[in-house]
């Protein structure tokens, strides 16, 4: 069995860069491990969720979003 590179996994699964699948799979990945490192940022502030939305001023918004 050969071992796939990164960029064969992609393509495959996604497409290539540019195609409507790619884009929206980049996108995704991009914000995941944006929302990873504030969620860092976060605990190493020793901040709760609300607490981070109330410095942001997203008080409202997350309070929304937890009730869902």
């Amino acid at each position: 069995m050969k071992l796939k590179t990164l960029k064969e996994h992609l393509e495959k699964e996604y497409g290539k860069v540019g195609t409507p699948k790619r884009e929206e799979f980049e996108k995704n990945s991009k914000a995941f491990a944006i929302g990873e490192l504030i969620k860092e940022a976060r605990k190493e502030a020793q901040l709760t969720q609300t607490q981070l939305a109330e410095k942001a001023g997203m008080e409202n918004h997350i309070t929304r979003q937890n009730r869902r």
